[in-house]
């Protein structure tokens, strides 16, 4: 457990464990551990599907092939009491503050300004710090796993794969740096995933016309 001023940051399992060592059965249930001030990301146990949690509303992502129109198509549903992570990064955050980050054009453009805001707020950048982001997407892809990892094993079963086109989105994670193969992967310095509207998933891609970036609070600032 990482605590901040007023937040604190709980993990089960690392990337490592679970994409590339195959250790994918389920950690801990996610009503016992989600609360209102909730937000996380990580993936079920059997890496069934993709979990995302915004201020304590749970997204469990799965995808199918419409057999009629074989075409992909993705579903998020509530939190079931059985439901477990094999993998999981919570965080309870008390109060956020806000930071316009303008237009971002890459991925790494997009953790490069949050590097920069936190860095400026005095933040650990070798702790994991939660994060969301408001935006308006230009592109965003995402992926939702479907029993294997596409970047540990690029020849396992294929995930399912969305984009998201010209509208408002949500994204929440952490950011940490110094923590490939842990709580990011090798490419990253966030863990992020995404929510617009019934879609959720694992950001691969991102270009955003606007993002409003919202980290912990530290008094006296």
């Amino acid at each position: 457990m990482i605590s901040g001023d007023n937040y604190e940051v709980k993990t089960w399992g690392s990337m490592r464990e679970v994409l590339k060592e195959g250790k994918i059965s389920g950690r801990v249930l996610l009503n016992e551990v989600v609360s209102p001030n909730s937000i996380g990301v990580g993936a079920l146990a059997n890496l069934e599907g993709e979990i995302t949690l915004v201020d304590g509303t749970a997204f469990i992502a799965s995808g199918f092939t419409d057999s009629s129109s074989d075409q992909q198509v993705f579903h998020s549903r509530n939190l079931q009491k059985s439901d477990q992570a094999a993998l999981l990064v919570v965080a309870e955050v008390s109060e956020w503050e806000s930071v316009n980050l303008g237009p971002c054009k890459t991925y790494p453009d997009l953790e490069k300004k949050i590097s920069e805001s936190l860095k400026q707020r005095g933040f650990d950048l070798l702790k994991p710090t939660p994060v969301k982001v408001h935006g308006i997407a230009e592109r965003v892809d995402f992926h939702v796993i479907a029993g294997s990892c596409p970047i540990a094993d690029p020849q396992g079963t294929p995930p399912w794969r969305g984009s998201i086109l010209e509208e408002p989105l949500e994204l929440v994670g952490i950011y940490v740096e110094g923590s490939a193969g842990k709580l990011t992967h090798h490419s990253h310095n966030s863990h992020l995933h995404v929510v617009s509207g019934s879609q959720s998933g694992h950001v691969d891609a991102i270009q955003l016309h606007s993002a409003e970036l919202k980290i912990p609070r530290i008094s006296g600032l």
